[in-house]
């Protein structure tokens, strides 16, 4: 076989290795507010949430979004049916393969998690702004400024999720922002033994030296660059570095 054939078959299979990752971190952080939203008041009845919140137990979000979107059209302002439509749409966007689907369900999220602010229980629910400002991420460069906006939001609030900052930084040197792009990545650079040798994937590595180098400060950016080539396995990255 050519060589590109294995090259594109390892890059499907890490991009489907990175959204399972993505499906378990968002999964997590969610997970406690879908459990608080269950034991809240609602409009949906108590037997309707209780199968809705053990198919999210058994992580079958498709049967989630099925169920709430059955029940809004009964309770179409219920903010535990809008939260958890929102939540579960999400989880279906990123672990599609069909870009077409995977717009279709980030819209969705975007349309019932828009539709939570309008009741006072979404207002304030940094549970909400950290799905929002992830699936604006998604929806690509337009909506860059409404991503930063609600990862903000939720920073702001100390929500505990650990990729905010990571996502922050993607936002911002999307927007060529690149000082505040540095600053969030820095957020989230967790050191291993010294800060020369940092974790994160080589991706995230690259990232943050492609942010240095367009602010100009080539020594840093050169450090990441390496650490990139370090522990990279993929060819368009170590190009890249």
């Amino acid at each position: 076989m050519p060589q590109s054939f294995y090259g594109s078959q390892r890059n499907y299979r890490r991009r489907q290795n990175i959204k399972r990752i993505l499906v378990i971190i968002a999964a997590v952080a969610v997970g406690t507010g879908i459990f608080a939203l269950y034991n809240g008041k609602g409009g949906a009845g108590r037997v309707q949430k209780r199968h809705i919140y053990e198919a999210w137990q058994a992580a079958d979000y498709a049967r989630v979004y099925t169920l709430t979107s059955t029940e809004l059209e009964k309770s179409p302002v219920d903010f535990f049916l809008l939260a958890t439509n929102g939540f579960a749409a999400y989880q279906l966007a990123i672990a599609q393969i069909n870009a077409e689907e995977t717009q279709r369900y980030i819209d969705a999220c975007i349309w019932s998690l828009r539709k939570t602010q309008l009741r006072k229980e979404g207002k304030n629910d940094a549970r909400v702004s950290y799905v929002l400002g992830k699936a604006y991420y998604y929806k690509g460069l337009p909506f860059m400024d409404l991503s930063i906006e609600y990862l903000e939001e939720a920073r702001a609030a100390d929500y505990g999720a650990s990729d905010i900052d990571e996502y922050l930084g993607l936002c911002y040197a999307a927007l060529k922002d690149y000082e505040n792009s540095v600053a969030a990545f820095s957020r989230a650079l967790k050191p291993v033994g010294n800060e020369e040798r940092l974790s994160g994937s080589d991706i995230f590595l690259l990232a943050i030296a492609r942010s240095y180098f367009h602010l100009g400060e080539l020594s840093p950016a050169k450090a990441y660059s390496t650490r990139a080539l370090e522990i990279s396995r993929d060819y368009k990255t170590v190009v890249s570095a």
